[in-house]
This record gives structure tokens, C-alpha cells and sequence, in this order.
């Protein structure tokens, strides 16, 4: 039986992580935060284990699973920041980018959550710096050839 101190504990310790992986699948703020509430719920309300110390891959998969449940824009348009120019990769890449890049989980934890065979990973991760070296503009990068 989990304590309200047990979950308190386990919100704060994966929330902040949680959270930035939502909004860098999202590109913003307030989807963010309730797509995190909704990974949070998803994994709660099935009573999993409450890890303390290994990530525990069920909850970013259910951010996930929020996460396409939202409308998201289908036109690039202008795109002047990296957040805004990441909403346009495909999922699994959007999701490899997010964990791999910003939140810095190995190959393995990434494979689990996108899941997607491990040998995938270092393919969709390269696959997604080239999308996004496409969608961003040309001065973007410093040093990019123009």
C-alpha cells in the first residue's frame, strides 16, 4: 500500500524530468503540464512500483500516449526556435530526440520508451538533427555553411 508521502516523493523526484519531456514533445508550456498530469494519473491509477532510483519507462510512455492524443500544427511555417521545430518530427523521432538530447538517457531507456529496437536509437536520433537542420533557418547553427 503506497502513502501519500511515497508519491509525493516519487512526483518529486520525476516530475521535473517528466515535464521537460513533455514540453519538448509539445513546444509548449500549458499541453505540456497537463500531459504530464495525465502520464502522472495513467501511472499511478495502475498501481505500478514506485522507483526511487531507475527511471521508470512506463511513465514517459504514458506522456507519450498523452501526448498524441493533442492537436499539434501541421504547417511549419516560420520557425525561429529549436522547441518550435521539433512539434514537426515524426513521433518515434521526436521522442528519441527528447530523450536522447535534452534529458540525456542512454540507448537502452530510450529503445524501452520509444520503443523501438536499440539499433534504432542512434539512427532516429541522427535522422532527427538532419530534420530539424532542415526545418530551422540556415542561420540557425553557427558556423553552418549557408
Amino acid at each position: 500500500m503506497r502513502t501519500e508521502k511515497q508519491i509525493k516523493k516519487f512526483y518529486a523526484k520525476w516530475s521535473p524530468s517528466v515535464l521537460a519531456f513533455c514540453c519538448v514533445l509539445l513546444g509548449n508550456g500549458s499541453d505540456a503540464e497537463k500531459m504530464a498530469v495525465e502520464a502522472f494519473q495513467g501511472y499511478l491509477g495502475r498501481d505500478l512500483d514506485l522507483d526511487f532510483v531507475k527511471v521508470p519507462a512506463l511513465l514517459f510512455i504514458f506522456a507519450i500516449e498523452a501526448a498524441r492524443k493533442l492537436a499539434l500544427p501541421r504547417h511549419a511555417g516560420s520557425i525561429e526556435a529549436l522547441q518550435d521545430a521539433v512539434v514537426f518530427l515524426p513521433w518515434k523521432e521526436r521522442g528519441v530526440f527528447a530523450l536522447r538530447g535534452p534529458l540525456g538517457f542512454e540507448d537502452g531507456l530510450v529503445s524501452e520508451i520509444v520503443e523501438i529496437p536499440i539499433r534504432e536509437v542512434s539512427r532516429m536520433w541522427i535522422s532527427s538533427l538532419f530534420c530539424l537542420r532542415t526545418l530551422l533557418p540556415t542561420d540557425f547553427f553557427s558556423g553552418r555553411a549557408k
